[in-house]
């Protein structure tokens, strides 16, 4: 999205790392609205890469701790990419688009990630670029009205089959948008413990994206909200409790991350040696 719309909604910037909104002047009622009806967040902090080629699911699913080859169709997989040693390189969500893959990172860990799937990736059977995406977070009690009165997309709360989350993904066309427009995601998502979807679209349709969700009665709130919100949820941030020294079973992402069935990945042998002969040194809890 570009900075000026942010500016004309008198916008404080945080400017620590990646530059992103802060908060628009009453952080208070920016919570209030997450809790008790809608937030809209620009998820700047999110890139996206398309992988495709010969056989990309074949060579992610040795990358990944979870299972993205028997994901069920319009699912997208949360997993961790690890070291030999069992540390992250970064936390993802995957999702098969026909046969192609979208992997999803925070902007911080890309440069570690693309280097390790250089590495390992031939390009003989993957390759992967970036995909031109952008992210628009969406969350609130109102949130699914919003998304459906602005979108014109009907959506179900996030659902967990067994042990092993997965967001569900919807494609959405516009109504009375450019014909030639690329389709939106919508995906659902539990990072902020509220009901919540990321709109995932062309970098060029944010800003319209960013008003029709505005327009529809959300509030725009800035990344100190809901850092205060994912926090409050237990939800683990690539940057602040997960880094490269982090092993996953250490941040609590077993249930999330990890399939104990699906057969080898880079890491696993650590993953497995905690699980049945061992146990984590650190534990990731709430205060």
């Amino acid at each position: 999205m570009r900075d000026d719309v942010h500016d004309a909604l008198s916008v404080r910037w945080d400017e620590a790392a990646l530059r992103v909104p802060r908060n628009y002047g009453d952080p208070a009622a920016e919570y209030d609205a997450m809790r008790n009806a809608a937030g809209v967040v620009d998820r700047r902090d999110r890139h996206f890469l398309r992988v495709h080629g010969r056989d990309p699911v074949r060579m992610l699913q040795g990358l990944v701790s979870n299972d993205i080859a028997n994901a069920p169709e319009g699912r997208a997989v949360y997993a961790t990419v690890l070291t030999p040693k069992g540390k992250m390189i970064a936390d993802v969500r995957v999702l098969k688009r026909g046969a192609e893959l979208l992997v999803e990172c925070d902007a911080a860990a890309l440069e570690p990630l693309t280097a390790h799937l250089r590495k390992f990736v031939p390009p003989l059977f993957a390759r992967f670029e970036d995909a031109g995406l952008t992210a628009i977070g969406v969350f609130g009690p109102r949130a699914h009205d919003v998304l459906r009165q602005a979108l014109g997309v009907t959506v179900q709360p996030a659902a967990t089959d067994g042990s092993v989350a997965h967001d569900v993904a919807y494609e959405v066309t516009v109504a009375g948008g450019d014909p030639g427009r690329a389709p939106i995601l919508v995906i659902t998502t539990s990072y902020a413990g509220v009901p919540g979807c990321d709109v995932i679209c062309p970098a060029q349709d944010a800003d319209d994206v960013w008003t029709r969700l505005v327009d529809a009665g959300a509030r725009p709130v800035g990344h100190a909200t809901l850092d205060v919100l994912r926090i409050e949820a237990g939800t683990p941030k690539w940057g602040a409790e997960l880094t490269d020294a982090t092993i996953p079973l250490e941040a609590g992402l077993r249930a999330r991350a990890i399939s104990e069935t699906k057969g080898c990945y880079t890491g696993q042998e650590v993953i497995i040696r905690i699980l049945h002969r061992g146990h984590v040194n650190w534990l990731l809890r709430g205060v």
